[in-house]
């Protein structure tokens, strides 16, 4: 619209041949952007979305949704926003669980993530090995309720339409 009254304001000043020949370079460059995102249009058709925007994430809200009375633990960043939208709501999540892991070295957050272990309501939502938001947050996870006598069982393994696996659902048990 803009280039449109743009366009309009041109041919009331300049009448005649400049006026062709800026429609020219306006139609031109109108081309030139419809081809560029037709690209991005083709590219995305053919790999799918970045690793954040995975359309695995309303597999992974059905998953979450068919466990009442579980509470998820999102250890990676980018899935709570995503699992409160789709689950509207109807999922119960740990706020701020996505910062807790990456930051296990500290030693407030290696408390509160013993406390989240030692409760059997809590289900943990992983990115599989590859696809972290946060390199090493499945594999820091994993370590750490090992060294604390946890043994991880995978409930289920997400994939995406191009069948490749994104999300990972994870329980934690006291050997």
């Amino acid at each position: 619209m803009l280039l449109g009254l743009a366009l309009f304001a041109f041919f009331r000043r300049w009448p005649g041949g400049a006026s062709k020949t800026a429609a020219a370079v306006v139609l031109l460059c109108v081309v030139s952007n419809l081809l560029v995102v037709n690209m991005y249009l083709a590219h995305f058709i053919e790999n799918g979305p970045a690793l954040l925007w995975t359309d695995a994430v309303r597999g992974l809200v059905r998953d979450l949704g068919r466990r009442p009375g579980r509470v998820v633990f999102a250890a990676d960043w980018g899935m709570l926003q995503q699992v409160e939208y789709y689950g509207e709501g109807r999922i119960g999540y740990h706020s701020g669980s996505d910062g807790i892991v990456p930051g296990l070295r500290e030693p407030g957050n290696a408390v509160q993530m013993e406390r989240f272990l030692a409760a059997p309501n809590i289900v943990y939502a992983l990115h599989t090995e590859g696809h972290e938001v946060t390199a090493g947050t499945r594999k820091r996870l994993l370590a750490f309720a090992a060294e604390r006598g946890y043994v991880d069982k995978v409930l289920n393994v997400i994939r995406d339409r191009h069948g490749v696996a994104i999300f990972e659902v994870h329980e934690f048990e006291r050997r």
